[in-house]
């Protein structure tokens, strides 16, 4: 099934909602293993993402999971 990785970045400043720095698609077996790729490429130093949506393309799927100190919660 196809997924698309949307990852939002923290504010610079108060009051201002995070931003999408990118979004792209990939087809993976299931939305376990897309959940993983999707949270790697997140914690990536270069990205920093403060959470990431993960949505199939037929829109079956519609995840948020943030970055939290002990890992990954999904909101």
């Amino acid at each position: 099934m196809e997924y698309r990785f949307s990852f939002y970045l923290a504010p610079s400043r108060a009051g201002v909602e995070p931003y999408c720095a990118g979004s792209s698609t990939h087809q993976f077996e299931s939305i376990e293993l897309a959940r993983k790729a999707a949270q790697k490429a997140a914690s990536h130093p270069n990205m920093g993402a403060l959470f990431v949506e993960i949505a199939s393309v037929d829109a079956s799927v519609k995840e948020r999971w943030i970055d939290k100190v002990n890992g990954w919660e999904r909101a």
